[in-house]
């Protein structure tokens, strides 16, 4: 049966190597996660930029808006007013 020492020189080795194997299985393990997300990063900026140049219809401008110039007054909300006309047709003041 081996010494104690040399058990322990035997133990200690082993630690070793299984030291050097799980800073090698970390390594390897940090470059695949960067490599799986560096490529869902390319894809996601891909379509983005694919999107992009084609807006949706939403943020078209509607037909029935009126253009600031035809607008009756100042409205800091940018809703469209009208001049309510009085009694002879006349716009009320």
């Amino acid at each position: 049966m081996p010494s104690e020492s040399k058990l322990a020189g035997l133990l200690a080795d082993r630690i070793d190597r299984l030291r050097g194997a799980l800073a090698a299985l970390r390594r390897s393990v940090r470059d695949r996660v960067a490599e799986v997300v560096g490529a869902a990063v390319a894809d996601a900026v891909r379509d983005t930029v694919r999107i992009a140049p084609d807006p949706p219809d939403s943020l078209a401008p509607s037909a029935d808006t009126v253009p600031l110039a035809r607008r009756g007054t100042y409205d800091p909300w940018g809703r469209a007013r009208t001049r309510r006309l009085g009694r002879r047709g006349r716009p009320d003041r």
